[in-house]
């Protein structure tokens, strides 16, 4: 799983120079389109941060459904709209189920995988290839860093043919492997200390908001997968709603950004909760100044690296968990 971590940068990398072409011919196909958006686990929080990338970036409409609800929630014809399927093996049978069920209702499906020749690339028109390379973890980590590196390069895409000017976006994109591989440098080194909140306390919450909403998914994620935690997400706020009644001083509350929820944190500590925060000037630092939209890269950092520690601290294997595989039949 380390391994996989670091290298993130490189292959983040090679899949914005090598996928440009294939989100070219994508873009062409999404441009005034209405976009579903579909994945399981990791790969559905890559589809949430699609679809606010596609809001944001690229002014187009778009939802995304789990995998293996989509053919409960999209209506009985669906000509003349996309689906965007993500899937890291491209041979998890929900992904293929919900591709099925959509061209049977007349869409037509990009395929965004890190699996040449999988089952998925057959069923889609289209297909934009992360290059990743093999994940050896079960636990995906640099596959879900190239998804993200796809969908905003597609969203950049998107953005040109409508008649916006990216070419910030597209500067910042280009320079987001060398910050990965900062933010790499500054958890590996930090994470380590906030272990012990976590490790002997079973049960836990991440906050975010805005673009981290996702990462608090996809950290919470990680750290049920590798470390057998029942770490539950919700955005920052939504908190608020019903889910705070749960804190107390033996479940640790760990916050992205926490300069955009003071109120949130000013609760948390009301209760005496353990809590991590990750940002600037946080528990777990990160130094990323670009673009908001591009914010759900270096945040998941931390996470990945908390993942793993928290793992090896509780004396579990993070590469294979018991009950995990890497396709889910």
């Amino acid at each position: 799983m380390k391994a996989d971590i670091l290298e993130q940068p490189k292959a983040i990398e090679r899949t914005i120079l090598e996928s440009v072409k294939e989100a070219e011919v994508a873009a062409q196909l999404v441009k005034d389109r209405f976009v579903y958006i579909t994945g399981s686990g990791t790969s559905y929080h890559a589809s949430l941060v699609l679809q606010r990338s596609l809001t944001r970036i690229a002014d187009t409409s778009s939802v995304a459904i789990p995998a293996s609800e989509l053919k409960y929630w999209i209506p009985e014809n669906v000509k003349g709209t996309i689906l965007v399927a993500i899937s890291q093996s491209g041979e998890s049978s929900d992904i293929i189920d919900a591709v099925l069920a959509f061209k049977s209702k007349g869409g037509s499906v990009i395929a965004i995988t890190n699996t040449p020749g999988s089952s998925l690339t057959k069923l889609a028109g289209t297909t934009i290839l992360t290059r990743a390379g093999v994940e050896r973890a079960v636990a995906a980590t640099k596959t879900y860093t190239c998804q993200l590196a796809v969908a905003f390069l597609l969203s950049i895409k998107i953005s040109k043919l409508i008649g916006r000017n990216p070419s910030d976006l597209e500067s910042e994109l280009m320079a987001l492997p060398k910050e990965i591989e900062r933010e790499i440098m500054l958890a590996d080194k930090y994470v380590r200390e906030v272990v012990p909140l976590l490790v002997k306390r079973p049960v836990g919450f991440i906050l975010g908001t805005g673009p981290n909403y996702p990462t608090a998914l996809e950290g919470a994620l990680k750290l049920r997968e590798t470390s057998n935690l029942f770490i539950q997400a919700f955005a920052g706020r939504e908190f608020l709603h019903g889910p705070i009644q749960l804190v107390s001083k033996e479940t640790p509350v760990i916050v992205l950004e926490p300069e955009k929820m003071p109120i949130v944190i000013k609760r948390v500590k009301s209760y005496d909760a353990p809590l991590i925060t990750i940002g600037k000037e946080s528990d777990l630092l990160v130094e990323y100044n670009g673009p908001e939209e591009f914010y759900p890269m270096p945040y998941i950092i931390p996470l990945q690296f908390l993942s793993l520690q928290v793992s090896l601290a509780r004396g579990l294997n993070p590469d294979k968990p018991e009950k995990l595989g890497k396709v889910v039949r």
